[in-house]
């Protein structure tokens, strides 16, 4: 898995300027701007602004991992902020793992073969332990199955273009700000003749998908298969396989569950 420097990534008149990273005793280093990517249990952190992100995660990053988990888990809730938020967000899904659309994408992860990469990751979604698992929330990706974990942004991935023979957004696409780029990202580090896995629940909220940037099940159908393009991105895919309305509960407590209905697609990208 090669990691590249987000941070002096551009273009130029030669084309697309990237360095690969490096070891180095703080972490992963760029040989272009010298920038050191900080690698925390073994999870490197690879993100354009650092100082910005640490001002709402940093909280995870510096948690002892030496502590019990019941232990762990009461410090993190009296904490308040994204320690709290975070210990919600394990329980819920770790009290969520059964439903349609968990089992479907556990026997459509384990399917994918090759370089696989799960955007949004979380702590973890897919089936099969070889992937590498990207996300910016680094509480949930500690608890990953994956040895390859990488905290970084799906919408500037550190990764080398057409790097994955396969690519899932679980549940991604309506959980980020600008949906049109991160699957044009996801589309970009796919390999032609590979994989993509989408699921979508179309649970947008305000806060953090504006309305401009929101689309419809027959949108992303359209957008994938070239009919249109996809929030201002073309794509080129065949659809091997579309579901609708495909059950996914999420037990928020012992009195709240919420199931939403999903979308899911898996689509092969075409061209050469």
């Amino acid at each position: 898995m090669t990691l590249v420097c987000p941070k002096c990534r551009r273009s130029g008149a030669e084309g697309l300027v990237v360095h690969a990273l490096v070891d180095d005793p703080g972490g992963k280093r760029c040989p272009g701007c010298g920038t050191v990517h900080p690698v925390v249990d073994g999870i490197p952190i690879v993100l354009r602004d650092l100082d910005r992100w640490m001002q709402t995660e940093g909280q995870e990053v510096l948690c002892r991992a030496d502590l019990p988990p019941v232990l762990a888990e009461d410090l993190r809730v009296r904490a308040g902020g994204a320690l709290a938020r975070n210990a919600h967000l394990r329980r819920v899904y770790a009290n969520s793992r059964e439903g349609a659309l968990q089992s479907w994408l556990t026997a459509t992860g384990e399917a994918l073969t090759g370089a696989v990469l799960e955007m949004g990751s979380g702590a973890g979604s897919l089936g099969g332990a070889a992937i590498v698992a990207l996300d910016t929330n680094f509480g949930t990706l500690r608890g990953h199955a994956s040895a390859h974990r990488v905290c970084g942004d799906a919408a500037d991935p550190p990764f080398l273009a057409s790097s994955f023979d396969a690519v899932a957004l679980p549940n991604l696409l309506d959980s980020c700000g600008d949906p049109g780029l991160v699957l044009g990202q996801a589309d970009a580090l796919l390999r032609p003749g590979g994989t993509l896995v989408v699921t979508c629940a179309y649970a947008f909220v305000d806060e953090i998908t504006p309305l401009h940037a929101r689309f419809t099940p027959t949108d992303l159908l359209a957008g994938l298969t070239g009919q249109r393009t996809f929030l201002g991105y073309s794509l080129n895919y065949a659809v091997a396989e579309h579901h609708e309305g495909i059950e996914w509960p999420l037990v928020v407590s012992e009195r709240t569950r919420h199931v939403h209905r999903a979308q899911a697609i898996v689509a092969r990208k075409l061209g050469g």
